[in-house]
């Protein structure tokens, strides 16, 4: 049985660009924020270890796309000062560079192809919105962080403990909020924010720390969760559609 959903979904958008009149930029968004909500419900009843304070994961390690890092800024409109006074204390200090996107890696996976070694830090630093074992921009903060959620605590056991469920869960997500940028950039966190705030975003200067996004191929299911993940694949394409094209089967 083949492991994975095949779905013809198709990006053939603009460009985005931080210019927040722009009602395509605007509508995307709209659906990133709905489906953040989407998430924070599905989880607000399960039992996790996180907590206020726990801080264990909050690293310089942290991933996004382009359109969360749009996101964050719009949060912080009157303190981008304050965003680039950390980002410029901590720029030449190791954090993980991803070396592909989500979408990209399901289809090596799809293809049976070999994945890229990606290599995390040996010491992972603390993240530079971590104040006080407290996040300074929690309302807004991007998926990867959302989703670092463990049932037992990492302070203790030094990883998080996800079922794999929810590690599919997890995925599902990332995959579709790429494609909802999919002509964007992901890349660390500290990187996205300090093009998008202080250095104009230059492909051909940046290609050594952020990577194209992709529209998604195939999403990766493991089998036995096709049939419990289908009612959530709607629900989130029902939010993502009005935004981005592209087709999903019925």
């Amino acid at each position: 049985m083949n492991k994975f959903f095949d779905y013809p979904l198709s990006c053939t958008d603009k460009s985005i660009s931080s210019n927040l009149s722009n009602p395509d930029l605007a509508n995307r968004l709209k659906a990133l924020e709905a489906i953040y909500r989407h998430y924070d419900q599905a989880h607000s009843k399960t039992d996790l270890a996180c907590h206020a304070g726990c801080s264990t994961c909050c690293t310089r390690n942290v991933t996004l796309t382009s359109i969360e890092a749009i996101h964050i800024l719009n949060g912080y409109e009157n303190q981008h000062a304050i965003l680039h006074s950390r980002l410029s204390n901590v720029m030449e200090e190791p954090r993980f560079i991803p070396a592909m996107t989500t979408n990209r890696l399901s289809e090596l996976c799809h293809a049976n192809q070999d994945v890229p070694d990606e290599t995390l830090p040996e010491t992972p630093l603390p993240c530079p919105f971590l104040e006080n074992d407290r996040c300074l921009i929690y309302s807004v903060r991007p998926f990867a962080c959302r989703c670092m959620n463990s049932f037992s605590s990492c302070h203790k056991t030094g990883f998080a403990e996800q079922s794999e469920w929810m590690v599919a869960l997890n995925t599902l997500y990332l995959q579709l909020i790429e494609h909802l940028d999919c002509n964007g950039w992901s890349g660390n966190l500290i990187d996205l924010i300090w093009h998008l705030t202080v250095q104009p975003l230059d492909p051909e200067k940046s290609s050594r720390l952020l990577v194209k996004n992709r529209p998604i191929r195939t999403l990766v299911i493991p089998p036995e969760y096709r049939g419990r993940i289908s009612p959530v694949i709607q629900e989130l394409w029902g939010i993502i559609s009005p935004a981005v094209s592209g087709n999903y089967p019925p």
